[in-house]
């Protein structure tokens, strides 16, 4: 939630405000790779270059990792193992690709619809409540 503030923030030009998320984010959870590498294309606009390359840095090792464990990260979704011709199995990585192309719709849609946007904002804005 930390970094979804921290994404509205900067698109506001807030980019302390934004900083002072991501680094939020990242100290409740530090091998969040994606608030790494957002925290340092923040910091990357912001002109702090060094900053910058440390978070992306941390971002790759920590992809790295999971990609070794076979953990599916966020930014990194999962390559598509070729199948046998049996069609009617269904792997666990066409699942989990499948939902990732989910959740990217519904993310996608959040920024492009108005109303939808208008819905985040107000979540946000409620201190992260839903509406009943």
């Amino acid at each position: 939630r930390y970094s979804s503030r921290a994404f509205i923030l900067s698109s506001m030009k807030k980019y302390d405000e934004a900083a002072a998320d991501y680094q939020k984010a990242i100290d409740l959870d530090p091998e969040d790779a994606v608030a790494h590498n957002n925290l340092g294309m923040l910091y990357e606009q912001m002109g702090y270059a060094k900053q910058a390359k440390e978070h992306f840095a941390i971002s790759e090792e920590v992809n790295k990792i999971l990609d070794k464990e076979g953990i599916v990260s966020e930014t990194h979704p999962p390559i598509k193992e070729e199948l046998p011709n049996d069609q009617n199995k269904t792997s666990s990585q066409e699942i989990q690709l499948q939902e990732l192309k989910d959740r990217s719709k519904t993310i996608k849609s959040v920024f492009t619809k108005r109303e939808t946007f208008r819905e985040f904002i107000r979540f946000i804005t409620k201190g992260f409540k839903l509406d009943k």
